[in-house]
């Protein structure tokens, strides 16, 4: 969430960058890790049964990342020209949104 200062608060879930790869266990199962992140190897962060899923659940940091550099952007755009669009303003209330169910809050 953007804080008084317009800085972005740090969330507490395992840091990227994710990778997904299948499971070795059976067929169609996956795995999403942070590689090297475990005391002897990746750190497991899923078991998914759907590729597309363990894509989307890899690419949860950078999409989180991209979401509050667009969200700090936005913030600071409207403070640089005072432009209220309302095409920016449902933008900006999406991306609050989408950091708060990120991190939980």
């Amino acid at each position: 969430m953007l804080g008084v200062e317009g800085s972005l608060s740090v969330g507490t879930h395992t840091p990227g960058p994710w990778e997904w790869k299948p499971s070795g266990e059976e067929a169609n199962h996956f795995m999403v890790v942070k590689p090297k992140g475990g005391f002897n190897g990746d750190a497991i962060i899923a078991h998914l049964r759907c590729e597309e899923n363990a894509r989307l659940i890899a690419a949860a940091p950078d999409l989180l990342h991209a979401l509050k550099e667009t969200a700090l952007a936005l913030a600071r755009a409207r403070t640089i020209n005072g432009d209220l669009v309302e095409q920016r303003l449902a933008a900006d209330k999406l991306a609050a949104h989408a950091i708060a169910k990120a991190e939980g809050a």
